[in-house]
């Protein structure tokens, strides 16, 4: 049985885990509290045979889904996430794309999950990442006219249609000293009819690859990459307040440190741009509407 050290919260994928599991032994685990999930997975296990191209692998990573209803604000989730991961101009273009990246350090794991608040669904994904392409995530097949917008300032505006096929995350990875570099591209996945014989890459590539929208992040250990649905900027909720530090000092009735939920989102999803995040993170439900973040960390590299 693996334990959870409590103090980092529920949304804390396994790599950090790994590090606090080390003495656990048979602790019993963590009591979470009450309205909260545990979602931490177990560890899972990094053994393969030698002989098998899995053996091969540049890194081995741990990615978490996590739904969540499309309008719940999680504006103060994101804030505790450090989106200076990318560089200012490569942030601006993924935003406009209705995508969202950061990093989480251990640190601050229980403030990212008691803001993200309860989660419809949880699934977990073990993936080995090498060198060359891989599928991080898949949507569903597409029905509607979505746009990539591919434009980089100074240069002119430059958009994309794409519809049918399915969308797609791309992964590649590469060790480094404390972890590993991780290369993520959106691709527009439309599969060829041809009577020639191809490798599995080449069909994996087909379609459009937006090798424009490619970023590139180092992991190391303690952190995990979060990739998400970004509303458009007019549609963001103002972040609260920051709290006055005089009022540190002052007696409180714990009556008032009760905190009131921030109320839903009022969100009309056909109002929404169909942009990329759009197509890979979220889920057209007609009652309920629900947008995915990926949690992913690096347990392994060789």
């Amino acid at each position: 049985m693996t334990c959870m050290a409590p103090e980092h919260g529920w949304i804390w994928p396994v790599g950090l885990a790994m590090l606090l599991l080390t003495g656990c032994g048979g602790a019993p685990p963590a009591v979470q509290p009450e309205g909260t999930v545990n979602v931490l997975p177990e560890r899972p296990s990094l053994r393969t045979d030698p002989g098998t191209p899995a053996s091969r692998h540049a890194a081995k990573c741990l990615v978490r889904t996590v739904t969540l209803p499309l309008n719940r604000p999680i504006e103060v989730a994101w804030a505790v996430l450090d989106e200076g991961v990318l560089p200012d101009l490569s942030r601006a273009v993924w935003n406009a794309n209705g995508l969202r990246v950061g990093i989480l350090n251990g640190v601050d794991a229980d403030d990212f999950g008691a803001a993200l608040g309860p989660p419809d669904r949880l699934t977990d994904q073990t993936l080995i990442v090498i060198n060359r392409p891989t599928v991080l995530r898949e949507s569903p097949p597409l029905r509607a006219d979505f746009v990539a917008d591919l434009t980089r300032p100074p240069a002119p505006r430059h958009v994309e249609p794409f519809t049918g096929g399915r969308a797609r995350l791309l992964i590649s990875a590469r060790p480094t000293a404390g972890g590993a570099a991780l290369r993520i591209t959106p691709q527009h996945h439309l599969p060829r009819t041809t009577l020639l014989a191809r490798d599995p890459l080449e069909k994996l590539l087909d379609g459009r690859v937006f090798e424009e929208l490619a970023a590139l992040v180092e992991l190391g250990p303690g952190r995990a990459l979060v990739l998400g649905y970004g509303l458009p900027l007019t549609l963001r909720p103002p972040l609260p307040p920051a709290p006055d530090p005089d009022d540190a000092s002052k007696p409180t009735d714990p009556a008032d440190e009760a905190v009131a939920p921030t109320p839903d989102l009022d969100l009309d999803p056909a109002s929404l741009p169909l942009d990329l995040g759009r197509a890979l993170l979220t889920a057209g439900n007609p009652k309920r509407e629900q947008q995915r973040l990926l949690v992913l960390t690096v347990v392994e590299t060789r």
